[in-house]
C-alpha cells in the first residue's frame, strides 16, 4: 500500500510538470 501511494505521488508530479510544459509551449506559439 505504501509503495502504491509513492507511485501515485510521483505520477501526480510528473503529470503536473507535463501540463506545465504543454501550457507554456502553447503560449510560445
Amino acid at each position: 500500500m505504501k509503495y502504491c501511494r509513492r507511485v501515485d505521488e510521483t505520477g501526480f508530479i510528473y503529470n503536473f510538470f507535463l501540463i506545465l510544459i504543454i501550457s507554456s509551449a502553447e503560449k510560445l506559439q
